[in-house]
């Protein structure tokens, strides 16, 4: 319910008779698409409460008659008390149900309950006119006087699992006149008509019930304890929000939203954020200098200026780890022989030379407007040996250097002379100001996305510290779609939703358990497990595109005269005025 308890049901469900034991009940319901993540609660009707019981069905209560008796109820065939059912006027499925049928003959499975069926009990033929207890659970016995046309109530023996159909739910027609004092025995009567029908019915709040449809339940992480790398857990959903999403595990025997970790504070959870995406605040950052209008004119960030048939020499970036611009996902090696085959609508796999590029190679395979997007994107990169084949999509990327540098190759015409290269350079325009400043160019998708072990809607990646023993956690989930407006998970209460368990344990202890035989695991990025009943429960995840963009850029066709004076201005002048002069490459 949406509300108190005296407000009208969203959503009804029975109880779920194979989950439910003595000590509570489990209730199953579909919930409509529909439904509003949020808090609703939850609110309980005791069918034999109900006094208004709606057209249709039947409904079995012991309001007044726990305890109590009828019939003789015999253990062994005896002789009939004109209340119990006789052998002869049971269906045949419930001769089939009798202790002395179905236990003697050697009954296996759950559904038998012959744990108190004894040598007294048995008879090699029932009697016709006799009475026989049925060896059945209490829903059985339910089940079994609703299929019996002449059954109007029954006697149930929960301790012994015996059950005897009775013809009447009056308590003149018991045994002796009157219904029998009996602890533990129960005279369940029959109503015709269903419970629990009517809003008004579901009178008494029993809790709350937390729904979301933003996250996986029932998942299982295995973490191996001791080891010095810790080990993660993944959580998986939709709309996930890194910024605001939280975790927390509690001790196996205690309950989300109620109990606390023993060892750490709410508060650690509540600041234990997921592994981040990409992502800048920039009035985060007290070094960013104050702001410089760009001039209104400036079309381009970078100009780049062509050497014909010229490389640099002895200046190549190192790009297996460069990450920028993602250069290293580029290296010809990396994604043509390492990780092929390639996929991606910019592979420019026919710019590898096979045998020649191996892990070390600082070769790019990309277009010449490709590469220039990478070398713009990154700040020291000054420029780039570009093949002079465009059908060989391969480059080099130089960086900046205090002595021999390409800048000083080219003030002093000493650039390597290879017609089957082109050096390409950064110049910077006329703007007053560095070339990361102004406006990013067009965005653009280089290679099939990767999955860098970063956090985004689909998936929330915890790290964890080594634990040094085996352990078992509940793992409970802070929805702040949820919550009140204004509120962020800072509580016990705000971890309500349980999404599963944490074992930290060694895989060969967990084989042992059922669930775990026929099961799936993941290896997850950073460490650890997340497992499933089986190959086909395991999630898909669609890693997302990250785009990396480059500076505005425009090739100049002519030359820039230089003299002998502004050459050694340019190598030898203070720095704050060289980078930004539009005269120096």
């Amino acid at each position: 319910m949406n509300g108190g308890c005296d407000t009208a049901v969203l959503h009804s469900g029975d109880i779920s008779e194979a989950k439910s034991t003595a000590d509570g009940y489990q209730f199953t319901m579909t919930l409509a698409d529909t439904l509003a993540a949020g808090a609703y609660s939850a609110c309980y009707c005791k069918a034999e409460d109900d006094a208004s019981l709606a057209v249709g069905g039947e409904t079995y209560s012991i309001k007044d008659t726990a305890d109590k008796r009828c019939g003789s109820a015999p253990l062994a065939g005896a002789a009939a008390d004109n209340i119990v059912l006789a052998y002869q006027d049971l269906e045949a499925a419930q001769k089939e149900n009798l202790c002395t049928v179905k236990c003697a003959r050697g009954c296996v499975g759950q559904e038998c309950y012959c744990d108190s069926f004894t040598t007294d009990m048995y008879v090699e033929t029932p009697d016709n006119a006799k009475i026989y207890p049925l060896c059945l659970s209490a829903t059985g016995c339910r089940d079994a006087c609703t299929a019996e046309t002449d059954c109007e109530s029954f006697d149930y023996d929960p301790e012994n699992n015996l059950c005897w159909l009775l013809s009447s739910d009056a308590s003149a027609d018991c045994v002796d006149g009157a219904a029998s004092d009996k602890e533990g025995a129960e005279w369940w009567i029959k109503k015709t008509g269903s419970a629990c029908q009517e809003d008004a019915d579901f009178s008494v709040k029993v809790g709350e019930v937390t729904i979301t449809k933003r996250v996986s339940i029932g998942n299982d992480w295995i973490l191996t304890p001791g080891d010095p790398d810790g080990g993660s857990i993944e959580v998986l959903g939709e709309g996930l929000n890194w910024k605001t999403d939280r975790i927390m595990y509690v001790d196996c025997t205690g309950i989300c939203g109620i109990s606390e970790n023993p060892d750490l504070p709410v508060s650690y959870f509540s600041n234990w954020i997921p592994v981040k995406p990409d992502f800048v605040d920039p009035p985060h950052d007290d070094f960013e200098g104050p702001y410089q209008k760009p001039d209104d004119d400036a079309s381009a960030e970078v100009l780049w200026r062509k050497k014909e048939g010229y490389y640099c020499p002895g200046n190549n970036m190192d790009v297996v780890g460069e990450e920028r611009m993602d250069a290293n996902r580029h290296q010809c090696y990396s994604k043509c022989v390492a990780n092929a085959p390639c996929e991606g609508d910019d592979c420019n796999c026919n710019g590898l030379l096979q045998g020649y590029d191996g892990p070390t190679s600082q070769a790019l395979c990309l277009t010449e407007a490709q590469c220039k997007d990478v070398c713009a994107g990154i700040d020291d990169c000054y420029g780039i040996d570009m093949s002079s084949d465009a059908d060989i999509p391969r480059c080099f990327l130089n960086m900046k250097a205090d002595q021999g540098s390409c800048e000083e190759y080219i003030i002093n015409d000493q650039l390597t002379e290879l017609k089957e290269y082109n050096f390409f350079y950064k110049q910077r325009a006329d703007t007053g100001r560095r070339a990361t400043s102004i406006g990013a160019a067009q965005e653009r998708r280089l290679l099939a996305a990767k999955d860098m072990g970063k956090s985004w809607d689909e998936i929330l990646r915890y790290k964890l510290d080594s634990v040094a023993t085996g352990a078992q956690y509940k793992v409970c989930f802070c929805d702040r779609d949820t919550l009140p407006a204004g509120r962020f998970c800072k509580k016990a209460s705000d971890f309500k939703i349980e999404i599963g368990t944490l074992h930290f344990s060694g895989v060969s202890c967990l084989i042992k358990e059922e669930k775990f035989q026929r099961g799936t695991c993941v290896a997850q990025f950073h460490g650890g497990l997340r497992c499933y009943p089986g190959p086909d429960k395991v999630p898909t995840i669609t890693v997302p595109v990250v785009t990396k963009t480059a500076p505005p850029q425009k090739d100049v066709d002519e030359e820039v005269a230089l003299d002998a004076a502004l050459s050694a201005y340019c190598l030898y002048g203070p720095e704050e005025e060289t980078r930004d002069d539009p005269m120096c490459p």
